[in-house]
């Protein structure tokens, strides 16, 4: 099989501007350790790449993107002659359903969401919305309102983002003030518990639960403090995974067109009644990095027909936000795993 991957920032997004390091490392971290998975597994894999970036993996075909490169073209041709495409790119500026609707424009297949799926998700106070008429338990969640302070601390963000970029805590007005102007960010409740996450498989509405991680925050600043997102550990350990499996379930369950791989992230309490779905990322997650490495199959083949049976090692695995995976034995001897 032909498989084209399009990781958007990788794959000459920003050939007109200068790369962000940290987002473009784990793009770089999650195109090349899928492209290594599908080409074990006997697949021809293509891929656009900035011209400015250079792939580690042995066997992928790349095709450098230019300043002068028309992108969108070459991607329409990639797509073509290619039998499926995976794409990689953020929710921010609407760039993840951009392309997906460019790509179901086609009529070729896709190993990913569906455009309303996409849209849905990206879109944070819409998906609060959604779940919320679901009756699944997710933090309130709205416009700020400056005419109408908010039972501070809270949680600040664009209602549209990816990760934890301009994702700020804010203890009052004050804080919030010193933030810079912007028309969409929304506001949530700061809630205290375990920060967590569930990567999932679907097929063809086949919910395949891979395993929950626990993610790593950092705060930084005297106010508003902005947060950061520092990477994961996997598995998360029982019960806490229980719960966070079952009701990420729930969750992907009740979003249609959700396909391929995609994670639910979530606060755990200090009880399940106190448990809450706080995004939805309806594309390749770094979490996969580590998941793989967990893996006692191919777990790219999943991706495309759902069908192999998923085993996983009894080790555990971390990683950074910069792409880097350490994989820890039952022993607690380390080592650190590449691509």
């Amino acid at each position: 099989m032909k498989i084209y991957l399009f990781e958007h920032l990788c794959g000459g997004g920003m050939r007109n501007e200068d790369l962000p390091p940290d987002l473009v490392a784990q793009g770089q971290a999650m195109l090349e350790a899928v492209a290594t998975d599908f080409i074990k597994a006997g697949h021809h894999v293509t891929t656009t790449i900035d011209r400015r970036i250079t792939l580690r993996v042995a066997g992928i075909h790349g095709i450098p993107i230019r300043p002068d490169s028309r992108l969108e073209s070459i991607f329409d041709r990639c797509v073509s002659s290619c039998d499926t495409t995976l794409i990689i790119a953020p929710e921010v500026h609407g760039l993840l359903t951009h392309w997906t609707r460019r790509l179901a424009a086609t009529s070729k297949p896709s190993l990913g969401c569906q455009p309303s799926a996409v849209a849905l998700c990206s879109d944070k106070l819409a998906l609060c919305q959604h779940l919320q008429a679901m009756d699944l338990p997710t933090p309130p969640t709205g416009l700020f309102d400056p005419s109408t302070p908010p039972p501070w601390p809270a949680v600040i963000k664009p209602r549209m983002g990816a990760g934890c970029e301009n994702t700020f805590t804010c203890k009052n007005n004050s804080d919030f003030n010193r933030l810079p102007p912007r028309s969409d960010w929304i506001l949530q409740p700061r809630i205290r518990g375990v920060a967590a996450s569930v990567s999932f498989i679907l097929h063809h509405g086949q919910i395949t639960p891979l395993l929950a991680g626990h993610q790593q925050m950092n705060t930084q600043g005297t106010g508003p403090h902005r947060m950061e997102y520092c990477g994961g550990n996997i598995p998360l350990p029982q019960p806490l995974s229980k719960r966070a499996i079952a009701l990420a379930c729930r969750a992907t369950a009740n979003i249609p067109g959700l396909n391929g791989f995609l994670g639910v992230d979530l606060i755990l309490g200090t009880s399940s009644d106190q448990d809450y779905v706080v995004e939805i990322n309806p594309r390749l997650t770094l979490s996969y990095i580590a998941l793989r490495k967990l893996c006692a199959t191919n777990l790219a083949m999943a991706i495309i027909d759902g069908q192999p049976a998923i085993s996983w090692s009894q080790n555990t695995a971390s990683f950074n936000a910069a792409g880097h995976v350490s994989v820890h034995n039952q022993e607690a001897a380390h080592g650190t795993a590449g691509i």
